[in-house]
C-alpha cells in the first residue's frame, strides 16, 4: 500500500508519511517508568491520538497498555457510578480483547456498582502487572459530576499504591487542561449556569491536583519535519533539499503538527509548484485564505461567541500589544489551550503561527471594516491599475491608498484615526490581493507601536512598515528599523506607510535609497 499523508484521524506509521516521534515517546514512557499520573492538553489536531496509537508498541514488553475514550459515549453513562463503573469497565475490556484476551474477560464484573468497588476491582487485576490506562477526549465528561468522582478514586489509587496496587500510570488526553475546568465552563457559557455546573467549579482542581506536569514539546522544529520529508523522498526521488523545505514549512507553521502535514499534502496532492519554497509557499496560501477546517471552524466560533477573547486577539495582532499576561486570565488560558497563542521567552504573547496570523487577519479585516464602515467602495476598481500581468504594483497601491485616505479619512478624530488607521490600509489592500496572496505581520510594541507587514503576492513579497507620525527623529530612526527588516527578508526594496494624525500634516510620497537599498516613503 502506498503512503500518504494524513491530516484525518490518528495517523499510522504503515500507512501514512509521519514525523518521527520516538524522541518525543521516550519522554512519555519516562513518565510512565517514574509512575506519574498526567494529562495531555493540547490544541486539536495536535498530535495527541496519535502518540497514544504509537504508545503500545514504545512500552517495554512487560507493559500492558490500555487505550480507551470517551468519545461518543451515551449520557446515560454519567447519570450514576453504576453507570459509570460498568461503561469504564466494558472500555477496558474491549480494548483488550484483542491484545490480551484473558486479561480482557476478568475487566467485565456486573457487581461492580460504586467507585469504592471499582477501586478495589482496579487493585485486584493489576497485581503483579504494569498496566498504563490512557483517556482520550476525557474534556467530553468534565461537565459531569460523577467524572469528578472517578478522578476522585485514580487519586485515591495514586495515593494508596504503596499498600494497594493500582496503574503504573494514568494519562488523561484532552484539549482542556483537567486542573482547569472553570475555561472550559466558561468557554462553554456554562459557569454558574446550573447547579451542577457550581457543584464542578466548587471542585476545581481538587480530583486531579496529584497530576505530573507535562512538558513534552508535541510542535514539530525543522528537524523533525525533515524525518517525515525523508521518508517521502527515500520513495519519490523528487530531488528536494530537504533542509530548505523543512526550515520553509515551520515558518508558516511554528510546528503546528495539523498544519505541516496538511502543507505536504496540498504540495503532493492538489499543487504542481513542486518540492521546493514555491511549493510550501503556495500551500500556505491555500490554508491562508480559501480552505476551511475544523480547526479554523472553533477559532472563528469563539471569537465570534466572545468579545472578551476577540479583543484580546485584536489588540495583539492589529495593535501589536505583545505585552506578558499572566497566564492564568481567561483570555490566556483559552488561547494556550487551543494552541492560538504562544508565549515567547521573554514572556511575550504572540499569535501561534503566521497562517492563524493570516486567516485573523483577514477575519477582523472584514469585521472592522464592516463594522467601521472604512473600506473604499472603489477598491476593486483599484485593482485594475495597482495589478498587472499577475505583478503587484506596491508603489502604485500606496498612491492609490494616499488618495483614498485624503479623501475619506481626513475628517476623522485622532483617537479614531489611531485605533483604526492600520486597518484602513489593510482593509484597502485586502481585495486587490483577492485570494491570490495573503498578509503577514511582525508587529513591534516599542517605536510608536510601528508594524511590519509582509505582503505575499505570486512569488513576489513586498515589506511594508506601517507607523504613527512621532516627529522626525523617530521618523528617520523608523528607515533604520525597516532596513534590518528588509535584510531580514531578502528584498532590496521596502515601504514605509506613515499615518500623520496631526491637523497641520503634510502629506508626500518619494523614494529614498539609504544604504543603497531604496524606501518608497509615503506620509498620510
Amino acid at each position: 500500500m502506498e503512503k500518504r499523508f494524513n491530516t484525518t484521524g490518528v495517523c499510522i506509521p504503515e500507512k501514512h508519511y509521519m514525523v518521527d516521534i520516538s524522541s518525543k515517546m521516550k519522554k512519555v514512557i519516562d513518565m510512565i517508568e517514574y509512575g506519574d499520573y498526567f494529562t495531555i492538553n493540547r490544541a486539536r489536531q495536535y498530535g495527541k491520538t496519535t502518540m497514544l496509537f504509537c504508545l503500545p508498541s514504545s512500552l517495554p514488553k512487560d507493559y500492558v497498555c490500555i487505550n480507551i475514550s470517551f468519545e461518543g459515549i451515551d449520557y446515560t453513562a454519567f447519570e450514576s457510578p453504576a453507570n459509570f463503573c460498568q461503561m469504564f469497565l466494558r472500555q477496558i475490556s474491549r480494548d483488550l480483547s484483542l491484545s490480551h484476551e484473558s486479561l480482557s474477560a476478568q475487566w467485565l464484573d456486573d457487581s461492580v456498582t460504586t467507585f469504592e468497588m471499582l477501586e478495589v476491582k482496579i487493585s485486584k487485576i493489576v497485581t503483579s502487572r504494569k498496566v498504563v490506562l490512557t483517556i482520550d477526549e476525557v474534556d467530553k465528561a468534565c461537565d459531569y459530576e460523577v467524572f469528578l468522582h472517578f478522578l476522585g478514586t485514580l487519586r485515591s489509587l495514586f495515593l494508596k499504591k504503596t499498600k494497594f496496587p493500582t496503574f503504573q500510570s494514568v494519562i488523561l488526553v484532552s484539549v482542556y487542561d483537567i486542573k482547569n475546568l472553570k475555561a472550559k465552563m466558561m468557554q462553554e457559557g456554562t459557569r454558574g449556569e446550573t447547579d451542577n455546573a457550581k457543584t464542578i467549579e466548587k471542585s476545581i482542581g481538587s480530583p486531579w491536583n496529584i497530576a505530573a506536569n507535562f512538558k513534552v514539546d508535541m510542535s514539530f522544529n525543522p528537524a523533525d519535519i525533515s524525518t517525515m520529508l525523508e521518508s517521502y523522498e527515500s520513495e519519490h526521488n523528487t530531488g528536494m533539499d530537504i533542509v530548505t523545505v523543512a526550515n520553509e514549512i515551520h515558518k508558516y507553521t511554528r510546528g503546528y503538527p495539523f498544519m505541516v502535514s496538511r502543507i505536504c499534502q496540498l504540495i503532493d496532492d492538489d499543487l504542481d509548484c513542486g518540492w521546493n519554497a514555491d511549493g510550501v509557499q503556495e500551500a500556505v496560501k491555500i490554508m491562508s485564505t480559501t480552505e476551511t477546517n475544523t480547526l479554523l471552524d472553533e477559532l472563528f466560533k469563539n471569537l465570534h461567541n466572545n468579545k472578551e477573547i476577540y479583543d484580546f486577539m485584536y489588540d495583539i495582532l492589529i495593535m501589536g500589544n505583545h505585552r506578558p499576561r499572566e497566564a492564568y486570565t481567561h483570555e490566556v488560558s483559552w488561547g494556550t489551550m487551543f494552541g492560538f497563542i504562544r508565549r515567547e521567552s521573554n514572556g511575550e504573547i504572540r499569535i501561534a503561527n503566521k497562517i492563524f496570523e493570516a486567516r485573523l487577519m483577514n477575519y477582523f479585516i472584514t469585521v472592522e471594516t464592516n463594522n467601521k464602515n472604512i473600506r473604499d467602495e472603489n477598491c476593486n476598481e483599484f485593482r485594475i491599475e495597482v495589478v498587472r500581468d499577475g505583478i503587484l504594483n506596491m508603489e502604485m497601491c500606496l498612491l492609490k491608498f494616499k488618495e483614498t485616505y485624503a479623501r475619506l479619512y481626513s475628517d476623522v478624530d485622532a483617537p479614531a484615526l489611531e485605533r483604526y488607521c492600520k486597518p484602513m490600509f489593510l482593509s484597502f489592500v485586502q481585495p486587490i490581493i483577492n485570494g491570490n496572496g495573503f498578509i503577514n505581520m511582525e508587529s513591534q510594541f516599542t517605536d510608536g507601536r510601528r508594524m511590519d507587514v509582509v505582503i505575499s503576492y505570486g512569488k513576489q513579497q513586498y515589506v511594508i512598515e506601517l507607523k504613527l507620525w512621532r516627529g522626525d527623529t523617530l521618523h528617520k530612526k523608523a528607515y533604520t528599523q525597516l532596513l534590518g527588516y528588509m535584510d531580514k527578508m531578502g528584498e532590496e526594496k521596502g515601504y514605509m506607510l506613515t499615518f500623520d494624525i496631526r491637523q497641520n500634516k503634510q502629506p508626500k510620497a518619494e523614494w529614498v535609497e539609504i544604504e543603497g537599498k531604496r524606501i518608497f516613503d509615503v506620509i498620510v
